[in-house]
């Protein structure tokens, strides 16, 4: 009898003491959160090419013998090449980008 009056002693205060800490109602709260929005794919272009008609005039065409005009049209191709390489380099990473 002993024992068991200690042992509901001590069921009891650890009940009691249980009851004791139990928390209130949970208090609510409203907060702002910054969440992360998917947006389009942002990169940094290459400048686009600039047409010989425009930055040659006619007159400095004209001008020029055989010889230097291929050069040149060879020059403004590789130029177009450099612009379409860099190009895909920056999109690349893009997912949403059109893929040619």
């Amino acid at each position: 009898m002993r024992y068991s009056m200690r042992f509901t002693t001590l069921v009891s205060s650890l009940a009691l003491a249980g009851c004791a800490t139990m928390p209130s109602t949970p208090e609510i709260r409203i907060e702002t959160v910054p969440v992360a929005v998917a947006v389009g794919c942002v990169v940094n272009r290459p400048a686009d090419v600039v047409p010989l008609n425009k930055a040659i005039t006619r007159e400095q065409w004209m001008a020029r013998a055989p010889g230097a005009r291929a050069e040149t049209i060879k020059a403004q191709a590789g130029t177009r090449q450099n612009y379409e390489d860099a190009l895909k380099a920056a999109t690349s990473a893009c997912t949403d980008a059109p893929k040619n």
